[in-house]
């Protein structure tokens, strides 16, 4: 994640539209975990200033050996 510090992150399951959880990382890079297969929505940004960016249908994967996903707010 570039251009903001210690953003927030959400993951929804998108079968049920469900909030699996939000949290402030630390950092720039998170790597989520969830708990049911399916399709996650990733959503990243800064809800002080209401900016947000999203990314949909990402499968879960048992496997810790995934290709990065990078998100610019520049």
């Amino acid at each position: 994640i570039s251009g903001l510090q210690n953003p927030v992150l959400q993951v929804i399951r998108q079968q049920t539209d469900e909030i699996v959880y939000t949290l402030r990382i630390n950092g720039q890079s998170f790597q989520p975990k969830v708990f049911a297969s399916g399709l996650y929505t990733i959503r990243v940004g800064e809800p002080d200033t209401d900016t947000w960016r999203e990314i949909r249908d990402i499968q879960a994967a048992l496997s810790k050996e995934i290709e990065p996903l990078d998100m610019s707010f520049q």
